[in-house]
């Protein structure tokens, strides 16, 4: 856990939203669809990863902390953005890789055009799923994040010498210095 609370926070919230939907990506390939083939679950770590990676850098760009609005966004964000590209990736590595290009070239419209309407019905379908999941991923990396304690960032005796602890502890208070 040591490991994990030394990455970015954006790295953070990327990885385990994409864990999450790894593992309904899992549940719904195995026990609710099957027209998704195994490279669905894979195509879903990716792109959730990266849409939500982006979404967080870009909602805290400017910095300060994860606030209830600010979590909504990011799930409603990567909840419904993370549908288009999962799809989009989808079916083109399903293409290629599992179908081996067997498709006749005349269908490829065909094939853009079910992107699109398979990332609307995923989203009409799913949103209840992913947006709320989103949102409970925002929130326990809030509740990590406050509770973090001095332990938490490795800080030993030479370190609280040093002064950097002094000006790290009240960089973020009231106190005027």
């Amino acid at each position: 856990m040591d490991a994990f609370n030394r990455l970015a926070r954006p790295l953070k919230y990327a990885l385990l939203c994409a864990a999450a939907a790894g593992l309904v990506g899992t549940f719904l390939i195995n026990f609710v669809s099957e027209m998704l083939t195994w490279i669905f679950v894979p195509s879903v770590i990716i792109m959730v990863f990266v849409s939500a990676y982006f979404a967080f850098k870009r909602q805290m760009k400017r910095g300060g902390r994860l606030d209830a609005r600010r979590i909504f966004l990011l799930a409603l964000e990567v909840g419904t953005l993370s549908h288009l590209y999962t799809f989009a990736i989808y079916l083109p590595l399903n293409f290629f890789i599992v179908s081996q290009g067997t498709m006749r070239p005349e269908l490829v419209l065909t094939y853009v055009l079910s992107v699109i309407v398979m990332s609307i019905v995923s989203v009409i379908m799913y949103i209840w799923i992913a947006v709320p999941m989103y949102l409970g991923i925002g929130y326990l990396l809030k509740a990590a994040e406050e509770t973090m304690t001095f332990d938490d960032h490795n800080m030993d005796a030479p370190s609280l010498d040093s002064g950097v602890t002094v000006e790290r502890v009240y960089r973020n208070s009231d106190l005027d210095f």
